[in-house]
C-alpha cells in the first residue's frame, strides 16, 4: 500500500540518520507526524524516477525496490521533505538539525526552506549536491552529483536562488548562481556554469554556459512503455 511504502522509506531513513541525540524511534515518529499526502505521493513518484533514470537500472519492479532499500539520493529527498515540512511549520531549529543529519548522512546539503517537487532523481554519490534557501525545483528534474543551486551574494533581498522548471536535467558538478528561471525540459550539462536565464528546451554548457542547441522532446529517458511503468506502479501501489 502507499502507507507501506512510505513506512519502509521512513523507518530506512530514520535508522541511517539516528544518533545519541535522537534515537530511530524518534524519527520515525516525526515523520509520521509531519509528512502529508502530498509528501507521500511526492515519494512515490520520486522512487519511479530513481527507478527509471539510474544507471544501470531498467524501470521495473526490481529497480524500484533497490530505489527504496539503496538509493542514497533517494533517502535524502525523504529526509529534505521533512526538513522541509519542519520548516513550514515554524519548527526552524529541529529542520535545521535534520537538514545537518541528513548533510553528514547522505553528502548533501538542501536548504530546508527548498522548494522541491515530485518525480525527482537526486544522484548524491561523490560530490553532494547544493540547493539553497530560496531555490524552486520543479516536478520530474533530474540533479546529478556535484550540482550546486546557490547564490551570487550580490543579489538583493531574500529571494536569490535559482527556479528551476520541469523537466530539467542538471549535469554533474554543473552551477546555476542566482535568482534565474531554468525553462522547462532544458539540459546544463556536465561543469557548466549558469548565470543567466535559460531558455525552454535549450541544451546549454560552457563557463559561462550558453545554448549549444534544442531539444525536441522532454525527458527522453521518462520514455518508457506502459507495461513498465505498470510494473512500478503495482509495486507501489498493491496491499
Amino acid at each position: 500500500s502507499h502507507d507501506s511504502l512510505c513506512k519502509s522509506l521512513t523507518t530506512l531513513v530514520s535508522h541511517e540518520m539516528e544518533n545519541d541525540f535522537m534515537p530511530a524511534t524518534a524519527l520515525v515518529s516525526l515523520f509520521q507526524q509531519m509528512l502529508t499526502d502530498e509528501d507521500i505521493h511526492s515519494m512515490e513518484r520520486d522512487v519511479i524516477a530513481a527507478a527509471m533514470r539510474s544507471p544501470k537500472s531498467s524501470p521495473d519492479s526490481a529497480s524500484a525496490l533497490n530505489a527504496v532499500l539503496f538509493h542514497p539520493g533517494m533517502h535524502a529527498l525523504v529526509a529534505h521533505r521533512l526538513a522541509h515540512r519542519l520548516w513550514l511549520a515554524n519548527r526552524q531549529g529541529l529542520a535545521m538539525y535534520i537538514q545537518s543529519t541528513s548533510s553528514r548522512t547522505y553528502s548533501t546539503d538542501i536548504h530546508p526552506a527548498a522548494t522541491l517537487g515530485h518525480g525527482i532523481y537526486l544522484n548524491s554519490i561523490g560530490p553532494g549536491v547544493v540547493i539553497g534557501e530560496t531555490a524552486v525545483v520543479q516536478h520530474d528534474c533530474t540533479i546529478l552529483q556535484g550540482v550546486t543551486l546557490g547564490g551570487t551574494g550580490k543579489e538583493a533581498g531574500k529571494d536569490r536562488h535559482p527556479k528551476i522548471g520541469k523537466g530539467v536535467v542538471l549535469g554533474d558538478s554543473s552551477t546555476v548562481l542566482g535568482n534565474i528561471k531554468i525553462g522547462d525540459g532544458a539540459v546544463i550539462t556536465a561543469k557548466s556554469i549558469v548565470n543567466k536565464p535559460v531558455p525552454p528546451l535549450a541544451r546549454v554548457s560552457g563557463i559561462p554556459a550558453k545554448v549549444k542547441s534544442y531539444r525536441k522532446i522532454i525527458h527522453p529517458q521518462n520514455n518508457t512503455n506502459t507495461k513498465n511503468n505498470n510494473n512500478i506502479n503495482n509495486t507501489t501501489s498493491a496491499s
